[in-house]
C-alpha cells in the first residue's frame, strides 16, 4: 500500500472503530493472512475481528447449516 493510500485510509478511519474481516485465505504470493495484512496496511492498531470457519459460499447461498467463529484480541468497542 502506499503513503497516499495508507493516509487516506487513516483518514477515513477512526483508530477505534472496529474492523470485521470476512475474507477468507492467504495474500496471493505473500501468504500472509488479513489479521496480518489490515495493521500493516494502515500503519496502526486497530480494533479487528475475524470470521473463520467451516463455511462453504455454496452451502450459505443453499441455506444450508453453517457454522462460523468470530475471534478477536481487541477488548472493549468488540465486547459491546
Amino acid at each position: 500500500m502506499t503513503a497516499a493510500a495508507r493516509a487516506r485510509a487513516q483518514e477515513h478511519l477512526a483508530a477505534d472503530v472496529p474492523i470485521v474481516s470476512v475474507s477468507k485465505g492467504l495474500e496471493v504470493g505473500s501468504g500472509r493472512m488479513m489479521s496480518e495484512l489490515i495493521p500493516s496496511a494502515l500503519g496502526r492498531k486497530q480494533p479487528m475481528a475475524f470470521l473463520s470457519g467451516p463455511s462453504f459460499a455454496k452451502e450459505v447461498m443453499d441455506l444450508r447449516p453453517t457454522g462460523v467463529v468470530a475471534a478477536s484480541k481487541a477488548r472493549g468497542p468488540m465486547l459491546r
